[in-house]
């Protein structure tokens, strides 16, 4: 399940998805992460690096435990308030850049189930 508050960017996931012929497996809602119901295994947040960082324990508890959460979105200036701020919640198991762009991917452990502050 896809979720975005934005439906343009609702309408281009869909069409990305299909252009991968993922359309029939993946749904997309309108919506809000915040008020995600249920957890994931894995969560992708494509963010500015202000809201990942403000963000960093909403986004942990929509986060199964041994799931994973992979943010991008954010600039490389911004990665040194970004990792640490989801490092309180999560595991960083590694990270990327493409030019000024960043992505990490991070682990939540079993052992922190609930999302505690580590």
């Amino acid at each position: 399940v896809g979720i975005d508050i934005d439906p343009d960017a609702l309408e281009n996931a869909r069409e990305n998805a299909a252009l991968n012929a993922m359309g029939d497996r993946v749904s997309f809602e309108h919506g809000d992460f915040r008020d995600l119901p249920r957890r994931a295994d894995i969560v992708m947040a494509n963010l500015t690096g202000g809201l990942l960082e403000r963000s960093a324990a909403t986004l942990a508890t929509c986060v199964a435990p041994g799931g994973h959460l992979v943010v991008s979105g954010f600039m490389g200036v911004e990665k040194a308030q970004v990792v640490p701020a989801l490092e309180k919640w999560l595991t960083l198991e590694r990270s990327a850049h493409e030019e000024e762009w960043e992505c990490a991917v991070f682990l939540k452990d079993l052992a922190t189930g609930s999302a505690g502050q580590r």
